[in-house]
């Protein structure tokens, strides 16, 4: 087993967007043949964009009308036009709603299974970073990596100097 770190040479620093500018960005930017606009993150984005406005997340039924307005108008900010998109995502709300608290142990296991990955990467130079964007979906159990562009203005910051950020909605 080779032990020896690389040479000095071979660091290379890597860029992430701040989880504020990924939040601030436009969704139809970032969409592309491999990368669809991503269902579980539009809900994250909805349930943030709630938690801000309320200082809480939705308490179950009571709160699916405004949820959906909130979502209607985010859909909008962000051009969405897609309207089997909109309508699967509306149809949604109340579930999104009811689950909004919910704290699932799999959740936990496998966020930390993710950024465990991530550290042992970064630590060991060995391995390309995941793309920049990671979302859960804890009711199918499904897991999906996607890029978001650095914006122009963004001034790169080296890895070593680098600190992950990990919102869990």
């Amino acid at each position: 087993m080779n032990t020896t770190a690389p040479a000095s040479s071979s660091l290379k620093a890597v860029n992430f967007p701040s989880v504020e500018t990924v939040l601030k960005t436009k969704w139809v930017s970032n969409v592309s043949r491999h990368f669809p606009l991503n269902a579980t993150y539009v809900k994250a984005c909805v349930l943030n964009a709630f938690h801000k406005k309320e200082g809480r997340f939705p308490d179950g039924s009571g709160d699916a009308a405004a949820v959906s307005q909130l979502a209607a108008d985010l859909l909008g900010e962000n051009e969405v036009t897609d309207a089997a998109f909109v309508a699967s995502l509306q149809s949604s709300v109340s579930h999104l709603c009811a689950c909004a608290g919910a704290v699932l142990p799999i959740m936990a296991a496998v966020v930390g299974g993710f950024l465990a990955q991530e550290v042992l990467k970064a630590v060991s130079l060995v391995g390309e970073p995941m793309q920049n964007v990671f979302v859960f979906d804890g009711a199918n159990n499904v897991a999906k990596a996607f890029p978001v562009a650095m914006p122009k203005k963004a001034t790169p910051v080296p890895a070593a100097a680098t600190t992950s950020e990990v919102v869990i909605l």
